[in-house]
């Protein structure tokens, strides 16, 4: 095949995994009883598979992507604005480390350093941008201090959602790896 039209196979790959993870951020559901509205869903397995195949810059445009439509389905304003940029922050600090030990064949590492590394963003996010957005302009209330916030729901939150995602890979991915070799 040429150059084109591995390009050409590239992006037709990213336009149907955006498109799946698109799909997947409507079936969402609380992993936290006392904080309801931090939700886990699974687009984010599709996220990583897709870049294992096509690199961090095709996971980027994924998570990019399937956030943005999720965006414009939901209509959701400027808290859908916030949430859907939290979750495409997430993604990209879960699958760059990630995806570089996985395909260094370290995938304990994968796992423990995509966790790692999307728990601080997001706690480091949710504290200076995320929750004084959402308090600030959508009027959002927590009745608990915003670093208590941070310690007894991001970081809790970030690391189940990491690993639930993580183990999606870890069982899916194998079944999958030989179908997607572009030539």
């Amino acid at each position: 095949m040429g150059r084109s039209t591995v390009k050409f196979h590239a992006l037709i790959g990213v336009s149907i995994f955006s498109a799946l993870a698109a799909i997947l951020m409507f079936f969402e559901f609380p992993v936290l009883f006392w904080l309801p509205f931090l939700k886990v869903d699974f687009s984010d397995v599709v996220t990583l598979i897709g870049a294992l195949v096509y690199g961090p810059i095709g996971g980027t445009a994924i998570a990019f992507i399937k956030a943005l439509v999720h965006l414009l389905i939901t209509g959701s304003g400027v808290a859908g604005v916030i949430g859907d940029f939290s979750n495409f922050i997430g993604s990209v600090s879960l699958l760059l480390p990630f995806t570089y030990f996985w395909q260094k064949g370290k995938k304990f590492m994968a796992v423990l350093t995509g966790m790692i590394t999307m728990t601080v963003v997001m706690s480091v996010l949710n504290y200076f941008v995320v929750m004084p957005l959402y308090m600030n302009v959508v009027g959002m209330q927590l009745n608990m201090s915003l670093s208590k916030y941070v310690a007894t729901g991001v970081i809790p939150f970030n690391i189940v959602k990491s690993l639930i995602t993580s183990l999606g890979v870890i069982i899916i991915y194998p079944r999958l790896e030989g179908h997607f070799t572009l030539k």
